[in-house]
C-alpha cells in the first residue's frame, strides 16, 4: 500500500487555529512536515484508506491539494 501526500494550505486560519490543526493531523497520519517554502502550510503523508479530508475534518478555508493518492 502506498501512501497518500497532500498539501495542506491553512495560511487563512488565524496562528493558533492553525497550530492546533498542525498538531491534530501529526498526531493522526504518518508524518507531517511544515513547508518551510510557504509559511502556514504544510505536507501530509497519510497512510489510512479513509478519506483524509473528512477524517480529519479540515476546516473549509483550508485548501488540500492531493499530491498522490493512496493506493
Amino acid at each position: 500500500m502506498s501512501l497518500g501526500h497532500y498539501h495542506v494550505d491553512a495560511r487563512t486560519l488565524s496562528p493558533g487555529t492553525r497550530a492546533a490543526l498542525f498538531k491534530k493531523i501529526d498526531e493522526a497520519s504518518f508524518m507531517t512536515a511544515v513547508d518551510m517554502k510557504n509559511p502556514g502550510c504544510f505536507e501530509v503523508f497519510w497512510e489510512s484508506k479513509a478519506d483524509f479530508v473528512e477524517s480529519m475534518g479540515l476546516p473549509s478555508e483550508c485548501k488540500v491539494t492531493v499530491l498522490h493518492k493512496a493506493e
